[in-house]
């Protein structure tokens, strides 16, 4: 039997930790309450950062695995309590201690992580032009309560604190360290932006104020993030922009729950949503954006999509730079039973992975 890329001892629970904290130690969000229907009410939180990489930093060190965070799932968003976690740490093991990986599994996981989550980080094409601007004009996003955040880690909104303040045309650079920061300057963008088509949004209804993505939202004026919903046209698009915005968001999901990226029940889905409409709007394909779409999504949800590509390489022989974005940001690959369905059932049946549950979303 192939040996394990992840052993018992990389198992961690979950532990409160210090707002600020730069800590791998995830908060169990004890001041939210969620329903039965995967909604949500009280303070917000910071999404979960994902912490340096690296691996083999000197001759003669044990390497270190990501520091990826492993949460249950949210079955379709219903969920008793909210944001209860579960961290999965791939730990830091000597070659030679009998528990650790042979060489080959070893390098098959660094080239994932390498592949997913790059050092480098990930150059978008997007930019976020004047909609952050537009977002503070309008009091769905209050810098002071942003910057709060981030007070002790102030660098992680080095990228994001000018385009508070004037319009910003540089294309984001995608980072392991600022990846949360623009989960939170993204989700007020996908919730507030006027389309049409959020007429049909299952976010329109008398529930409205109750979901994780509005609820959740406190860093505006008003106290829940709900009275923004489609409200304000920051990301203007023609009829066959906002065609392609809602045909992507409709075939693209996220780990954390069953639920399209049209249906944005949390901060995940709404900063995608937002995302998505900032790249139609300047002129990106069909395509296009399904790779932006599958770049941001791996860098929210790392150790879910280092997985994936674990089994796009060890089952079906192919380098991630080379999957299909659309494939695998469907439902069969990025929805929470999907991908514990063709994902993870797959690799602990060949002995690459313990049976375990998928990602959750925290806000």
């Amino acid at each position: 039997m192939k040996t394990a890329l992840f052993t018992k001892a990389s198992l961690a629970f979950a532990a409160r930790v210090a707002p600020g904290s730069s800590s791998i130690r995830v908060p169990r969000s004890p001041a939210t309450t969620t329903t039965q229907q995967g909604r949500t009410s009280g303070l917000v939180r910071e999404p979960r950062l994902l912490p340096d990489i690296g691996f083999g930093e000197s001759e003669g060190r044990s390497e270190r695995f990501i520091g990826a965070i492993r949460k249950k799932p949210c079955r379709g968003t219903k969920v008793n309590t909210a944001f209860r976690w579960c961290a999965l740490a791939f730990l830091a093991v000597p070659l030679t201690a009998p528990a650790a990986p042979d060489l080959v599994t070893r390098r098959m996981l660094e080239d994932a992580v390498a592949s997913v989550v790059p050092a480098g980080g990930y150059q978008s094409r997007i930019v976020l032009g004047d909609s952050i601007v537009k977002l503070v004009r309008e009091g769905v996003l209050e810098p002071k309560k942003l910057e709060a955040i981030y007070a002790r880690r102030a660098a992680i909104l080095e990228d994001l604190r000018n385009a508070l303040g004037s319009p910003s045309y540089q294309p984001i650079r995608l980072t392991r360290r600022n990846a949360g920061a623009y989960v939170n300057a993204l989700w007020p963008l996908g919730l507030a932006n006027w389309m049409a088509a959020n007429k049909f949004s299952p976010l329109n209804g008398p529930s409205r104020m109750t979901f994780a993505s509005t609820g959740g939202w406190n860093l505006g004026r008003e106290k829940n993030g709900g009275v923004y919903f489609n409200s304000f046209p920051i990301v203007r698009l023609t009829e066959r922009q906002e065609a392609l915005v809602v045909k992507v968001a409709r075939h693209t999901y996220r780990p954390c729950c069953n639920n399209s990226t049209f249906f944005q029940d949390c901060n995940h889905g709404s900063a995608l949503l937002g995302l998505l409409a900032l790249g139609a709007a300047q002129g990106l394909t069909e395509t296009e954006l399904y790779r932006e779409a599958l770049a941001y999504s791996a860098f929210w949800f790392p150790s879910d999509y280092i997985e994936t590509a674990v089994y796009f390489k060890t089952v079906r022989n192919t380098r991630w730079q080379d999957v299909n974005a659309r494939e695998v940001m469907s439902a069969d690959f990025s929805s929470a039973s999907g991908w514990q369905k063709n994902v993870a059932r797959q690799l602990a049946r060949r002995g690459l992975l313990p049976a375990q549950g998928g990602a959750n979303c925290s806000a």
